[in-house]
């Protein structure tokens, strides 16, 4: 008997959804349902294509970015070359600087050793020359200072 109030049940439960203001409640949710789910359906492809466009555009920004970089590295490249010739003309107006040096300060020594032979006209050509050098490295290091800016 349990089946078949079971069964009397569902049938109830059948005539209440069919043909009441339940079922046509029930229809109207449905068709309401179906509509938002399209709304939904338009919005995303909407929204997908908003972003498409919007990663296009930035794709874009990055190709132009790119060769911004590009741009910049060949003139840090350069940059970097020319510092390193620089670099190198200085190195060597130093060397040429301290081997002058050297061999004044070695006459120097050998006058000072030997003080009975002191030449004072060589001491004083001695003395133009390092004169000369000092006006020289100034005169360098201003045009250095200049060159970089400083």
């Amino acid at each position: 008997m349990a089946n078949m109030a079971k069964s009397e049940k569902e049938k109830k439960v059948e005539e209440i959804f069919t043909g009441t203001q339940v079922g046509l409640m029930i229809e109207v949710f449905e068709d309401k349902i179906k509509i938002l789910g399209e709304g939904f359906d338009a919005k995303i492809e909407g929204l997908e294509k908003r972003m498409t466009e919007k990663f296009d555009d930035l794709e874009g920004r990055f190709d132009n970015l790119e060769g911004r970089f590009d741009r910049l590295e060949g003139r840090f490249d350069r940059f970097e070359a020319k510092t390193e010739e620089n670099l190198e003309i200085v190195k060597k107006y130093l060397f040429k600087v301290a081997d002058d040096l050297d061999r004044i300060w070695a006459e120097i020594k050998k006058m000072k050793s030997e003080p009975e032979k002191i030449d004072f006209d060589r001491i004083a050509e001695l003395e133009k020359e390092v004169e000369h050098l000092k006006k020289e490295i100034a005169k360098q290091g201003k045009l250095i200072q200049m060159k970089i800016g400083a």
